[in-house]
């Protein structure tokens, strides 16, 4: 009523006075938990390699290129499972929550699923309404097909699945997706150090994804700030607190300085070598108050081609994620007119 154990046996001979062998002498220990305890070690090494390499393939991964291609083979074969596969969430026009199979990996003689268009825009509120439930909670799905609902087996049973697991990616807060492992050969549940495990391997997925996504944010904000920037008649500059790199110079620079931005990133002091002579010490002294936030200065600049302009400058600082000022930023605007508008007036 044990089941299987195993033996570790030796047997010794014990001789008689002439040295011939009368009797055998049997020793027999019962190490199945040894055994056990060694191959659920080996077993969790294993899981822990391929951890390691799914990270390597993250870290190495840049900008849009594809990666569950490249981390669902060691998942699949650490993992014994005939399938892995990745899907996504999306939403229909009426808002309805819908998963699509976006990558896959088989073992030697499965039948591959992913151009299944069975597969794709498959509804969570019509066949897996308990998975929804359970995966938007970071809860998993584990267990042996033939005791789920029917409106489950409709879809898994024609894959030739016998037990699945299914690990949510939860990304920013939401349910972004899941990591699917079938087994096509055994009906068997995976045990709690697998769903651990790989568990871990899926969290590493979610937050390359949250990477991706702040990434792609960060690019769409950055570019929609160089399309205002660069299309605006103001300058804007930003740079070091101590001036000696410009970070960015907004093309207005070259139309009212009538210098190029190229030249004022190889010599970030060149603006000032434009400021007037009358003008110039006293800009130089206020450059302090750029970093305090209550620099707002008016000054004279000499063009290349000797035209002289008014300037009004403004500075506000910039702080790191410790409150620290680590950059400058301002605008910088031709007053020319309006200067010329005041003299007039006196």
């Amino acid at each position: 009523n044990k089941g299987v154990r195993i033996l570790h046996t030796k047997k010794l001979a014990i001789l008689d006075e002439t040295g011939t062998p009368q009797y055998l002498l049997g020793i027999s220990e019962d190490i199945t938990e040894r055994k056990r305890a060694q191959e659920a070690l080996a077993r969790r090494e294993r899981y822990l390699a391929v951890l390691v390499e799914v990270q390597s393939q993250l870290l190495a991964c840049r900008g849009n290129q594809p990666f569950y291609n490249e981390i669902l083979p060691p998942l699949g074969k650490a993992s014994g499972a005939s399938r892995v596969y990745v899907f996504e969430n999306h939403r229909d026009a009426a808002g309805n929550l819908l998963m699509s199979q976006r990558a896959e990996w088989c073992a030697e003689g499965i039948e591959p699923e992913i151009d299944n268009p069975s597969l794709q825009n498959l509804s969570y509120a019509n066949f897996f309404p308990r998975w929804a439930n359970a995966l938007v909670q970071g809860e998993t799905i584990n267990g042996i097909v033939a005791e789920f609902p029917e409106s489950e087996r409709v879809i898994l049973e024609p894959q030739g699945i016998l037990s699945i697991l299914i690990l949510p990616l939860i990304v920013n807060g939401e349910f972004f997706g899941f990591i699917g492992f079938d087994n096509c050969i055994e009906a068997r549940a995976w045990d709690s150090l697998e769903v651990s495990l790989l568990s871990a391997a899926s969290s590493a997925v979610s937050l390359y994804l949250e990477r991706k996504q702040a990434e792609a944010t960060l690019q769409e904000s950055e570019q929609r700030f160089r399309q205002l920037a660069e299309n605006v008649s103001e300058v804007f500059w930003m740079s070091s607190i101590d001036k000696n790199q410009i970070i960015y110079i907004s093309p207005a620079y070259e139309k009212i300085w009538g210098r190029s931005c190229q030249s004022l990133h190889n010599s970030p002091m060149n603006w000032a070598d434009a400021i007037h002579p009358e003008d110039r010490a006293r800009i130089l002294a206020a450059i302090p108050k750029q970093s305090l936030g209550d620099y707002d200065e008016e000054y004279r600049i000499i063009r290349p081609d000797g035209e002289m302009r008014w300037i009004r400058d403004r500075a506000f600082p910039i702080h790191d994620e410790t409150g620290q000022v680590y950059r400058v930023a301002g605008i910088a605007d031709d007053i020319s007119d309006r200067k010329q508008a005041e003299e007039q007036l006196h």
